[in-house]
């Protein structure tokens, strides 16, 4: 096939992992709370406001 013809096709969608839809959805349930999430190594951190820390792990732990 000449190299006119091929085309690169674009890599496929990856789909999101468990961690990174748990932090999503604690980014969105606590906009105002969340002040950092960054990833190392497959290892997730959320670092967050004190003043609501129980209602964050409550939905951490329960939150499907």
């Amino acid at each position: 096939m000449p190299d006119e013809q091929k085309q690169e096709q674009p890599a496929p969608a990856r789909a999101p992992t468990f961690a990174e839809m748990t932090v999503q959805g604690v980014r969105e349930r606590f906009p105002e709370e969340v002040v950092d999430a960054s990833e190392f190594r497959g290892d997730w951190t959320i670092t967050v406001k004190k003043g609501r820390i129980t209602e964050i792990l409550t939905f951490l732990r329960d939150d499907p």
